[in-house]
């Protein structure tokens, strides 16, 4: 089971996100399982942020979502747990933190 304090932190990082998202008038949503923004986002700030490990198929649902409405470049998904393979989405890592 996931460290509660991951999961808050990842929680905490999303309603960032969100609040910067909400200034720049493109506000997001919270789902069960991600941060979702169907919008462009401010530079540097990702469109899906991952709120549990558990719950992969629905955040893969809505970034397949994401991929379909065709964005512009640049958008991206903070995989909080590093649990999801997007490379088939032709997504690739920016970097890996602990």
């Amino acid at each position: 089971m996931m460290d509660s304090r991951v999961e808050k932190a990842a929680r905490n990082n999303a309603v960032w996100c969100d609040t910067v998202c909400h200034v720049h008038a493109a506000p997001g949503e919270f789902r069960d399982a991600l941060w979702f923004n169907g919008h462009q986002v401010p530079r540097f700030y990702p469109n899906v942020v991952t709120l549990t490990q558990a719950g992969a198929a629905a955040q893969l649902e809505s970034i397949h979502a994401l991929v379909a409405a065709g964005l512009p470049d640049n958008w991206g998904v903070k995989d909080s747990f590093g649990s999801l393979d997007l490379t088939a989405l032709g997504f690739q890592p920016l970097f890996e933190a602990t």
